[in-house]
């Protein structure tokens, strides 16, 4: 017997390569987003060697309208399709005031609808860069297909202006599949994730409500994962039990067939038909009717019945215990019992004093032996 048991799996996207399990790649939109590693007009330059997968997307919001730049005077958006229900999303925070400036203001939708906010005052350092931010966490989220938007940027909010710098996002996927061995497969990506994420902590305490956020990745599924283990190990130490049950049952139902019977119990009446065989009458048995109640005190038949009531002679065999031929010659069979002894052909009883015979003329007790006569 074979036990299934879903088990949630983290499934990573990078900010460029596809999701391993769907093939689906962030849409961004509009034009103002840059391939961060060959942007040279950004101004955010952080170590490609601790990004994720060696890539980043940059882009920048300014409601100040600027010819030159106009990409930056609407809301940047990037989203992914996904079919799951927790989802994390990571980035890359500047420390410096200026060049770039790095203030923060990032609105997080599920399909459309907005769920949750990011807001950073970075505190001035140059140069510095902290890497695996986790901008936004939700173990909330339905399972099922969902579309996440990550908004870069929010009209009339506070800061006006915003940088993101989206290095790659996480969610949580129900997977049947224990092992899977693709070069793009969950376990390897597993592996590639960062051991220890920069807490959101580390930041100012301005930067997001901490009711919008899980402690950690592992926090956020580790309740719904053992649920899940502890109906599986439930499930199966049930149907475990019910074979046992069974079987046990099965093996006493068993024993009680093969229990010898105490009580003598006489055979079923034994209806037989005639067929021809040699020219030999030969009557065999084709169903059997209800058990009467018999007698088995031996009892020496004295004399022959005929079909029409009328004795008849015949020579009785009690070294054999069987009738010799009729007097008429006519070949009959004849089966001894240890209470009567009927004609085969007529069913009628030969011998044995019918007063002494409980039960009906018909009935049979066990067959002996037969003869042709």
């Amino acid at each position: 017997m074979f036990f299934r048991c879903l088990r949630f799996v983290n499934v990573t996207v990078d900010d460029t390569n596809p999701d391993p399990f769907t093939g689906a790649v962030f849409d961004y939109s509009p034009s103002g987003w840059s391939f961060g590693p060959s942007c040279d007009v950004c101004k955010a330059k952080p170590d490609q060697t601790k990004t994720y997968d060696g890539t980043w997307h940059d882009a920048t919001y300014d409601p100040t309208f600027d010819p030159s730049e106009p990409g930056k005077s609407v809301v940047q958006t990037a989203s992914l399709q996904y079919n799951g229900s927790a989802f994390y999303v990571y980035g890359i925070l500047s420390e410096s005031t200026s060049d770039p400036g790095s203030i923060a203001n990032i609105v997080f939708l599920i399909d459309g609808q907005p769920i949750g906010k990011f807001v950073y005052t970075p505190p001035g350092i140059t140069g510095g860069y902290i890497f695996n931010v986790l901008l936004y966490g939700n173990d909330t989220i339905p399972q099922g297909q969902h579309t996440f938007t990550i908004q870069n940027g929010e009209p009339g909010g506070s800061p006006s202006e915003s940088l993101i710098l989206l290095d790659y996002i996480i969610y949580t996927r129900l997977e049947d599949d224990p092992v899977v061995t693709s070069s793009g497969s969950v376990t390897s990506q597993l592996e590639s994730f960062p051991q220890s994420p920069q807490p959101v902590s580390a930041l100012p305490s301005s930067a997001l409500p901490s009711s919008t956020l899980p402690p950690s990745i592992s926090h956020g599924i580790s309740h719904e994962t053992r649920d899940i283990v502890v109906s599986c190990i439930a499930s199966a130490v049930g149907t475990a039990l019910l074979v046992l049950l069974l079987f046990y049952c099965l093996r006493r139902r068993s024993r009680s067939k093969k229990a010898p019977s105490s009580t003598a119990v006489a055979y079923p009446r034994l209806i037989t038909k005639a067929g021809t065989e040699g020219g030999i009458g030969v009557h065999r048995a084709v169903e059997w009717k209800s058990t009467p109640t018999v007698s088995l005190r031996p009892l020496e038949p004295n004399r022959r019945r005929s079909a029409d009531g009328t004795s008849r002679d015949s020579s009785f065999d009690t070294s054999r215990k069987t009738y010799g031929a009729a007097t008429d010659g006519s070949p009959k069979a004849s089966y001894y019992t240890s209470s009567k002894v009927t004609d085969a052909s007529t069913n009628q009883v030969m011998g044995a004093d019918e007063s002494e015979i409980e039960g009906d003329s018909e009935d049979y007790a066990q067959v002996h032996h037969y003869h042709y006569g």
